[in-house]
């Protein structure tokens, strides 16, 4: 039987969002680990080991980026739409 070939991929993970980034990586029991926590920066690098022929893996990674994308979107938004006195 042919040994599954692991890809590894870097993402950096908001603390804002990690927990449902890490809670997507277990449920698709995805290999992970976190390499390193900038200073101040308020977020992780979290290395992800995935199979890119794994329904499951390929899924959550499009899972990932959706949380990703949409979190930079509100998070770095212009502050004229943000003005929540109004």
């Amino acid at each position: 039987m042919e040994e599954a070939e692991f890809k590894a991929k870097a993402l950096t993970v908001p603390i804002d969002v990690l927990k449902e980034i890490a809670i997507i990586v277990t449920k698709a029991r995805m290999k992970n680990s976190i390499i390193d926590v900038p200073p101040n920066k308020y977020e992780v690098i979290l290395q992800i080991h995935y199979v890119e022929q794994h329904p499951y893996h390929i899924k959550a990674l499009a899972n990932i980026e959706n949380i990703l994308i949409k979190y930079d979107n509100l998070r770095y938004v212009e502050e004229e739409y943000l003005n929540w006195r109004d």
